[in-house]
């Protein structure tokens, strides 16, 4: 039980540093649309996107750039905004805004994600989940943010252990 126990807690610390770090490249990604489109310049962006930019949720060009982020990071098309953006403005170094050192492969970082889930899921005893929320919240306390994830998951799976 107890190595069990070490494995479910590092993979939720695993994954509270993953969302933290993809979240700050998230936040460099919109400022950079911000920086560097108007509105009519995002609309285009939008449309070579196929993403429809008068459904987006948001009013102006950094609440659009935000949920236009947003909703590509959901679906796993940070690739194609990548793509798309070098193609329309390859002027901006847009490797530093997103993938830098610490996250050279978007993909692979998502897919470590889901084989933390998996584990999480295969390995947890509804003790060592609730001692894995406990670490998060120290973690929180020491003023990380961006955790809601992985609480979000941890609580599922502490749910579903309680059920049965």
């Amino acid at each position: 039980m107890y190595g069990n126990n070490s494995r479910v807690r590092k993979i939720a610390f695993d994954m509270a540093l993953e969302t933290q770090i993809s979240k700050e490249m998230l936040s460099r990604l919109r400022q950079l649309l911000v920086d560097h489109f108007n509105e009519k310049e995002l609309r285009t962006l939008c449309f070579d996107l196929r993403v429809n930019y008068d459904a987006l949720p948001a009013v102006g060009t950094a609440g659009k750039a935000r949920e236009l982020i947003a909703s590509l990071e959901r679906n796993d098309r940070i690739p194609d905004l990548l793509q798309v953006g070098q193609r329309l403005r390859p002027e901006v170094d847009w490797s530093q805004t997103y993938l830098d050192d610490r996250m050279a492969d978007y993909r692979a970082q998502r897919d470590r994600a889901d084989q933390l889930r998996r584990a999480l899921e295969i390995t947890s005893a509804a003790g060592v989940v609730g001692d894995a929320i406990r670490d998060l919240e120290l973690i929180r306390k020491a003023g990380i943010e961006g955790l809601e994830p992985v609480f979000e998951l941890l609580e599922g799976i502490l749910r579903e252990k309680n059920a049965h």
